[in-house]
């Protein structure tokens, strides 16, 4: 824990000026690649995400496959009467993760936006090359 609060500290500003500490990992260790790890949790929530849907699936299955031997034809005739009446849940479920989908790209729009507002202006001498690299293009 110690450890971590060190590296932790050493990456923001020191106390005694605007000079962020230098940060250099002890010996023998390696920096953490934190897109390795993102993707390792997000493949890892997926799997465990399907894993338990497939769980449920098989459970929904069974609980019918009971019904259907449990339950006397009489009423369940009576049940398929009923439910032959009631709208497509199809369309309803459609329509909601369309929505979901468009929510979730203008999420992604509103985020891009808010990281472009926060990206560094590029260097001047960045923009004096590509100006010097243009005229002798055209000379």
């Amino acid at each position: 824990m110690y450890e971590a609060h060190r590296i932790v500290s050493n990456s923001f500003p020191s106390p005694h000026g605007n000079t962020p500490h230098k940060f250099s990992p002890p010996e023998g260790t390696t920096m953490i690649n934190v897109s390795e790890i993102a993707a390792s949790a997000e493949e890892r929530v997926l799997t465990g995400v399907k894993v338990s849907q497939t769980l449920v699936l098989d459970g929904i299955k069974n609980a019918v496959s009971l019904a259907d031997r449990v339950i006397p034809e009489n009423v369940s005739d009576r049940i398929e009467d009923r439910a032959e009446n009631l709208p497509s849940a199809a369309p309803v479920v459609a329509g909601y993760f369309g929505f979901a989908g468009k929510l979730l790209d203008a999420q992604r729009e509103f985020v891009g936006e808010i990281v472009e507002i926060f990206q560094p202006a590029p260097a001047p001498k960045a923009a004096k090359k590509a100006t010097k690299k243009t005229t002798k293009k055209a000379a």
